[in-house]
């Protein structure tokens, strides 16, 4: 590398005349060498299935979801986000320029990679719009593919430019690509890591028919109004159930209705947990929502601790034993009390460990699962 360049290693992405010489030259090279190259301008590969990432710090976790991402700051708040929440990753690959390896080189590996079941793209622009949507539409006919663009709108492509010299493609062109292919588009990371989440450990979607446990009061009636605008069915409590739900809460079994009114119910027995048991053993709903964050108030009570974890264990095998898509909704606690607060925290990241599909509010886990179960619908799954 010419003396000029050794210490600022910019290319294209600057928009200057000798930058992109200078990644010329660097193709011409390589190609001669018979040398495959990511990037430049990228942070490279995580794989930690052999041990091997772009920074030290970041977690090893191996799973089954792959990602390209041209953005190696989203690659790591991928890895972090999903982390966090449970994913687990066969191989993050973060490619910049893109002068040789490109976006439909990564999504032809990861659709017939046996370690991968779920793809993840963030993407600014493409090389060959052609086989790019071959590429696409190969894997999306065997594995789910969850597509964020950079470069949606005027200021997002003027951004794209400087960030890895792609030149982004008009919106409506995109969307309905993307849509013919048959991948989900999302439109922010958060989006992206959620849709993630719910093919990776969710489980199986027969229908929009969704058993809530949508908390207390208010809490309950949102749940209602955003599971419907999220296109879910929040169908009646059947009469098979009421008669099972006689049986364990005697006193309220007649109150009881979809979404499940948290107040109503004993919090120092989990009588929540009973009911939503009962809800999702029926064959009139096809997915469950939960909002767990009930689990809180055993905290501090007599013989708190202990029911707070058989509670938990309890809701492990729900949300991973059913067979219905099950997500739940735990975020933080609201709870001024230090014990509470660490608890959630404790049993975020054991759920999140155990493969529960987890969403830190109602309004995210609605999105998503409305979502979810639209795709699915739509692949014919």
């Amino acid at each position: 590398v010419p003396a000029q360049h050794r210490r600022r290693r910019r290319f294209s992405e600057t928009g200057r005349e000798d930058a992109a010489q200078l990644e010329a030259e660097l193709i011409r090279r390589t190609r001669e060498a018979g040398i495959r190259v990511i990037g430049p301008n990228c942070m490279g590969v995580h794989y930690p299935k052999k041990n091997i990432s772009f920074d030290p710090v970041l977690n090893r976790k191996a799973g089954n979801v792959g990602v390209l991402s041209q953005s190696g700051s989203h690659a790591f708040r991928i890895i972090g986000r999903g982390v966090e929440r449970g994913l687990g990753f066969s191989k993050v690959i973060s490619y910049g320029n893109a002068m040789d390896l490109n976006e439909a080189d990564f999504l032809e590996h990861f659709a017939q990679d046996p370690d991968t079941t779920v793809i993840g793209a963030y993407i600014e622009g493409v090389k060959d719009g052609r086989r790019f949507l071959r590429a696409l539409r190969a894997a999306a006919d065997v594995k789910p593919v969850v597509i964020l663009k950079g470069g949606r709108t005027t200021a997002g492509r003027s951004a794209a430019a400087s960030h890895t010299a792609s030149l982004a493609s008009e919106a409506a062109v995109w969307h309905a690509a993307v849509r013919q292919a048959g991948a989900l588009e999302v439109t922010s990371l958060n989006d992206m890591i959620d849709m993630l989440i719910a093919f990776a450990h969710a489980g199986p979607a027969a229908g929009p028919r969704v058993a809530i446990l949508g908390g207390a009061g208010g809490e309950m009636v949102e749940s209602a109004d955003i599971c419907n605008e999220a296109g879910l069915d929040v169908a009646p409590v059947p009469a098979a159930v009421r008669e099972t739900l006689k049986e364990i809460i005697p006193n309220t079994w007649d109150w009881i209705s979809n979404p499940i009114d948290g107040s109503i119910l004993e919090w120092k027995r989990p009588e929540a947990l009973l009911v939503l048991q009962a809800l999702a053993a029926s064959p009139e709903y096809d997915v469950v929502l939960a909002n767990v964050r009930w689990i809180e108030f055993m905290v501090g009570r007599e013989d708190g601790e202990a029911a707070f974890e058989k509670t938990l264990e309890q809701l492990k095998d729900l949300a991973t034993e059913n067979g219905k898509a099950t997500m739940f909704v735990l975020g933080d606690s609201e709870s001024p009390d230090e014990l509470r607060r660490r608890a959630v925290k404790a049993a975020r990241r054991e759920l999140a460990e155990a493969g529960v599909a987890l969403y830190p509010d109602i309004e995210r886990a609605a999105r998503t699962l409305g979502r979810y179960v639209e795709h699915l619908a739509g692949r014919g799954v």
